[in-house]
């Protein structure tokens, strides 16, 4: 007992301390500037050659422990470590079809989280181009009530929608038949799951059909790839200079910073600094700048956001705010945005593990405003409306009805 006792203390010793300032050191017997750190080598050396439970695979154990605590929710949940890959423990690689869905279940349900799905199965809501759902003919308002794979019959009525993805995805070039209910009828859709590449930025080719003086550019997140993909979609349009174009960033999680610039340089002159960081002593530096590229200018821009519009989509939307001279028109609409407004960073240790943690707060390009906890508050609020909680074609219609009321105010 007394062995455990120490074992227990050790560590929440350990812990203790990582949570305070780390200093850049050799680890040895020598004499460091920080005491925390000290006690650290300290604790360590005593146990690496004196614990009676010391061999190095309990060592190695109680370490990835240790760096497992530096992370602390309430003061920043985006600080933490991540443990190398364990050897021979590969993952199998499942590939799917294709599809953006959501659930379609009963509401008195109280596990929105993970729903029991009813007989309505999963609306689509998007097929990504040259996918297996997109070549097989699945639309958007399909729903996908069960699949038919190996000669048997899978309903997704009663499932929760977590157990329904194992049907979902699948080995590469597996086969499987897939029941859609297609307004009063049901077709039996055979596909081949694959690999496919996803598009983070995508015209809504419905909206830009019926409002011919407006472009809807969707935006799903600021991958690498992002700002090259919006660039070849803003070479397509004709005569951008009469157009209204619509930037839609709801459930836009963020990403790249660099990303960000690059699209920003499209809007903008070359050479502005995009977002304005503050280090942890409060020194404040401008980050990325515009580039020179090709320039894009507008009738007006309308960003979309909403709640879980976050993090770098929301530094876009402060840059163009911030630059709106330089723009014919520039408003902001939706709901008021996530709030995340500090920046992230990764380093690579010497054990295969990551640090992941925060280096700077964002301000925007003036290095005055910093929507950290706060949001963007829109300029024009257009609140998603109410529907069934838990009908997926309601929430669909609310979604989709926010966004044409976003084009209509840029328009008008």
């Amino acid at each position: 007992m007394k062995k455990k006792h120490i074992f227990i203390t050790t560590i929440i010793a350990i812990c203790s301390f990582l949570l305070g300032v780390w200093t850049t050191s050799t680890f040895g017997s020598q004499k460091v500037k920080d005491a925390r750190l000290q006690v650290f080598i300290d604790i360590y050396n005593t146990l690496k050659e004196n614990w009676y439970y010391g061999d190095d695979e309990t060592l190695d154990k109680m370490m990835e422990n240790v760096y497992g605590a530096i992370y602390d929710y309430n003061v920043d949940p985006y600080t933490y470590f991540i443990a190398a890959p364990i050897e021979g423990e590969e993952q199998e690689k499942t590939y799917g079809i294709g599809i953006v869905a959501v659930r379609n279940y009963d509401k008195e349900q109280t596990n929105y989280n993970d729903p029991i799905l009813n007989e309505l199965g999963i609306l689509v809501i998007k097929t990504y181009k040259d996918s297996p759902s997109y070549n097989a003919g699945i639309k958007p308002l399909d729903y996908i009530v069960g699949v038919t794979e190996n000669d048997n019959y899978i309903s997704f009525n009663g499932m929760k929608y977590s157990e329904i993805r194992q049907y979902i995805v699948g080995a590469l070039d597996s086969k499987a038949t897939f029941k859609i209910k297609r307004n009063d009828e049901f077709l039996d859709i055979e596909l081949t799951r694959n690999a496919y590449s996803i598009s983070t930025a995508n015209f809504n080719e419905v909206f830009n059909e019926t409002y011919k003086s407006s472009v809807v550019l969707e935006i799903e997140e600021f991958a690498s790839t992002t700002g090259k993909e919006v660039g070849e979609l803003l070479k397509t349009i004709s005569n951008p200079k009469e157009k209204d174009l619509i930037i839609d960033l709801r459930d836009n999680p963020g990403g790249y910073i660099s990303t960000l610039a690059n699209i920003a340089s499209y809007f903008l002159p070359e050479n502005l600094s995009v977002l304005t960081y503050e280090d942890k002593d409060g020194n404040k530096y401008s980050a990325e700048k515009t580039k020179k590229c090709d320039k894009y200018e507008f009738n007006s821009i309308t960003v979309l956001l909403n709640g879980s519009s976050a993090s770098a989509s929301e530094a876009f939307t402060l840059c163009l705010n911030y630059y709106e001279e330089y723009l014919n028109e520039f408003n902001i609409v939706g709901e008021k945005s996530y709030g995340k407004g500090i920046a992230q960073t990764e380093v690579n240790l010497s054990n295969g593990g990551t640090i992941h943690y925060t280096f700077a707060k964002v301000y925007d390009p003036g290095g005055e405003l910093s929507i950290h906890k706060e949001g963007i508050t829109p300029d024009y609020e257009i609140p998603l409306e109410s529907y069934e909680i838990g009908d997926a074609f309601s929430y669909y219609t609310s979604i989709t009805n926010q966004l044409e009321k976003s084009i209509k105010y840029a328009v008008e």
